[in-house]
């Protein structure tokens, strides 16, 4: 071999391409693709969302930011969507990414209700992502938006048509932990601490969201710590303002549909306590249900 072959040598060797380059598509191209000149050309030239998908997680994190998932037609969201939750091989990351991306803004976007196609889409996804489903889109709205009559709407379809028991009884975690929980998870955190926002002291709106999340079949399973940190925000609302209706409601809800928990983690006498602050109409109810689990309780121990 001559000097100027040797020089030439590392050369040649650099310039191979490795097998895993070759899979990876150009960015630009695929930028591109995603960004097209108008919804009519989109609709006739559906990008190719695989390749998409299996980007690594530093490429797309670089990707998704040029692409205005915004201007998508609804149904060219479904689609992603779909090949999201048909994809088996895709990485857990990834599909929380691309969730956030194609239907947060949208979401947030909205000034009255969904579209049906873009809703159905939400629920259907959450059906089989309904952990990045909870991550990317929910969790970001309850922490990051104002929560808007459109914005709850979604919040409250997808919990009660889509969550799992365990997945509702995590959001409920998060929210009675005023979001330490997420935010305190540096992995797949999509919402930044700096535009972070507080739920307490709760309004109609989360006593809403609550109560959705206990009420859906099937029922979630409490312990004595969640049962109790459920407890407690309810009491300061009610301390603070005694003619709050929602607490009254959640109240009426866990004494007719959780009594068994009542009187296992014995939270019974914490109810009564706030029934006794509390000044609405509903606390007969309240008063009403936990008479009727007492004496279910001393009929069943005579039993025994």
């Amino acid at each position: 071999m001559s000097n100027q072959q040797a020089i030439n040598a590392p050369m040649e060797i650099m310039d191979e391409v490795s097998p895993m380059d070759e899979d990876l598509p150009d960015v630009d191209l695929l930028i591109e693709s995603m960004n097209l000149s108008s919804i009519e050309n989109m609709q006739n030239k559906i990008p190719n969302f695989e390749k998409l998908i299996k980007l690594p997680e530093n490429q797309l994190r670089i990707v998704i930011p040029s692409i205005n998932f915004t201007s998508w037609p609804d149904d060219i969201t479904a689609d992603l969507l779909k090949k999201i939750t048909d994809t088996k091989n895709i990485s857990s990351l990834n599909a929380l990414l691309l969730i956030h991306a194609a239907i947060y803004s949208k979401v947030i976007a909205l000034s009255s209700s969904a579209p049906r196609l873009l809703m159905n889409s939400i629920i259907q996804t959450a059906k089989g992502e309904g952990k990045h489903v909870m991550d990317g889109l929910i969790i970001p709205l309850l922490f990051q938006s104002d929560l808007s009559r459109p914005q709850v709407e979604v919040i409250l379809k997808t919990i009660s048509e889509s969550l799992s028991s365990l997945q509702r009884f995590s959001l409920l975690q998060i929210i009675l932990s005023d979001g330490e929980i997420y935010f305190s998870n540096e992995q797949n955190k999509i919402v930044s601490n700096d535009n972070r926002k507080y739920l307490r002291p709760w309004n109609d709106v989360v006593f809403q969201i609550i109560n959705s999340i206990l009420s859906t079949q099937p029922l979630i399973h409490f312990t004595k710590n969640s049962l109790f940190d459920l407890i407690q925000p309810i009491r300061l609302v009610v301390q603070s303002n005694p003619k709050d209706k929602g607490s009254m409601q959640l109240l009426l809800l866990l004494t007719s549909k959780y009594s068994q928990a009542l009187i296992e983690f014995s939270a019974i006498d914490s109810i009564e306590e706030i029934c006794d602050i509390s000044s609405m109409f509903l606390k007969r109810a309240v008063h009403g249900q936990i008479t009727s689990i007492r004496k279910k309780y001393e009929e069943t121990s005579k039993m025994l």
